[in-house]
């Protein structure tokens, strides 16, 4: 897996850490995000134990929080790249 910096700088911890509308399966995304902005599905999931859905709705509710925004670049449908956006508000 190779990675690269993405857009936008992440919160700090203790701004993550103290938002009491992230769940902690959110907040454990946010940092592994912030580690590896241009990790797919496929990287996550090598990354840890859990499953395609757990990984998509820990996403999912960063998206909808306005936390991150994720990029995916494809070419004839496959996956070439992606990269995590970092939303400050």
């Amino acid at each position: 897996m190779a990675f690269r910096k993405s857009s936008g700088d992440p919160l700090s911890v203790d701004e993550i850490i103290s938002d009491t509308t992230l769940s902690l399966k959110e907040k454990a995304m946010y940092f592994t995000l912030s580690n590896y902005p241009t990790a797919t599905l496929e990287d996550l999931k090598c990354l840890s134990k859990d499953g395609s859905s757990s990984i998509t709705t820990a996403m999912r509710g960063l998206k909808e929080k306005n936390y991150i925004m994720r990029k995916t670049t494809r070419n004839y449908g496959k996956v070439i790249g992606v990269s995590t956006i970092f939303l400050r508000e």
